[in-house]
């Protein structure tokens, strides 16, 4: 009796878990399929508050029967494995005697007859190129001709556009020069804004730094009191630890199987689509010999036709580099406009501080009112402890502990809002 009020001091929502459970044993049936096939070897685990109450391994329908000695109607979670599959689970579900719960996985990766039709299709495609291959070979040696007659036309171009190049820079390097006036009025501007950013951002860094501290040490007490009530879930879990061992086992052993069927259907596809590989090589070696031939009576045309495209590139480039100048006068009339905008939001920035730093008073009061609390509740605590020790009346005493365990679940919640409240002018 003494040992189970301990306990409740420091995990008040211990109890509750206790007076659920009942010592009706049921069984259930989990299906697993993928599609309208039946997977072996799948994993099932049935589990309450992340601790494994039951588990088994899939038979060759499908199917596992797990039975569970003691269940109190809990909600509970049903989670499937397989190597092969993806996972699935179902959650917050009731237990019922008899009851089949019904999954289907979606594959990782193709099954063998998948990796088959793949295979297949693969060198159907492949055969359909080297047929292409072959007809493409004749209509290159027609198209070399056409090559010369693009010549004379090319060199004409070249002269218009290196007349255009020339006015186009001249223009260019005008806005450039007065882009770079207007860029160093915007600098000014930007450095006042952001010195007032920066002091701004390092009172508001102090203030939560404080906060920082004083959660911290709000949470390392709820931590204290949390370690305690693990204490208890770890000795119930290590009991259904063995039966999930074995049920691991059975389910690694039955994917295994499974894995190897399928590495050997992949090797199977591989051979065949090398086969197709080298039909396709063959039709590639006599298209290579036509393009050859080609490219030999184009090379003369090729060349006037690079110089005409030189050239137009420069005439481009002028153009963009007058285009860039406008461009950077726009950017820098914009960024002294920015400028002026980020010494505005600074300013309006500092007085949000100031309203942030009343608002932190206000919760540091209302953070005092509540260590005070949780002290007297500390206090209740302790002179609780002396009296079971002394062996007192310990049913009057268990009615005292529930008692202060609701106030210390109440106070939970008012520190929870109140540090929300914190985060939420943290951000």
């Amino acid at each position: 009796m003494v040992a189970s009020l301990n306990v409740s001091a420091s995990t008040p929502m211990a109890s509750v878990s206790i007076e659920c459970v009942s010592k009706n044993g049921i069984s259930v049936t989990v299906t697993v399929k993928s599609g309208t096939k039946a997977v072996v070897g799948a994993l099932v685990k049935i589990s309450f508050n992340d601790q494994v109450i039951g588990a088994g391994t899939t038979d060759a329908a499908g199917n596992v029967l797990i039975t569970i000695p003691t269940y109190g109607k809990n909600l509970v979670r049903i989670d499937v494995t397989h190597s092969l599959y993806k996972s699935d689970s179902q959650t917050e579900v009731y237990l019922e005697n008899g009851k089949n719960f019904m999954f289907n996985l979606k594959p990782k990766s193709p099954d063998e007859d998948k990796i088959k039709e793949e295979s297949d299709a693969a060198v159907d495609k492949t055969n359909q190129k080297t047929e292409e291959a072959i007809k493409t070979t004749a209509e290159k040696e027609k198209e070399a001709a056409q090559y010369t007659e693009q010549q004379e036309a090319a060199i004409r171009e070249q002269e218009r556009l290196r007349k255009e190049k020339e006015d186009l820079q001249n223009s260019a390097e005008q806005k450039r020069i007065e882009a770079e006036a207007k860029q160093k009025e915007a600098d000014a501007k930007l450095a006042e804004a952001e010195k007032i950013r920066k002091e701004q951002e390092t009172k508001k860094q102090e203030q939560a730094s404080q906060l920082s501290q004083e959660q911290k040490t709000r949470e390392e007490e709820q931590k204290r009191r949390e370690a305690e009530a693990e204490v208890k879930k770890k000795e119930l879990s290590e009991a259904q630890a063995k039966e999930t061992k074995a049920a691991e086992k059975d389910a690694k052993a039955a994917q295994k199987e499974q894995e190897q069927r399928v590495k050997d259907a992949e090797q199977k596809a591989k051979e065949q689509e090398e086969a197709a590989k080298d039909q396709k090589k063959a039709a590639e070696e006599m298209q290579k010999d036509a393009e050859r031939k080609a490219k030999e009576e184009k090379a003369a045309a090729k060349e006037e036709e690079r110089i005409k495209k030189e050239q137009e590139r420069a005439k481009k480039e002028a153009a963009k580099a007058e285009k860039e100048a406008a461009k950077q006068a726009k950017e820098a009339e914009r960024a002294a406009k920015d400028a002026e905008k980020a010494k505005k939001a600074a300013e309006k920035e500092a007085k949000k501080a100031d309203k942030l730093a009343s608002q932190i008073e206000k919760l540091n009061d209302e953070q005092k009112k509540i260590d005070a609390s949780r002290k007297k509740l500390d206090d209740q605590q302790k002179k609780i402890d002396k009296d079971i020790a002394k062996g007192k009346d310990l049913a009057k005493l268990k009615t005292k502990q529930e008692k202060l365990d609701v106030s210390h679940s109440k106070l939970d919640e008012r520190q929870a809002k109140l540090d929300k409240k914190r985060q939420k002018l943290m951000k």
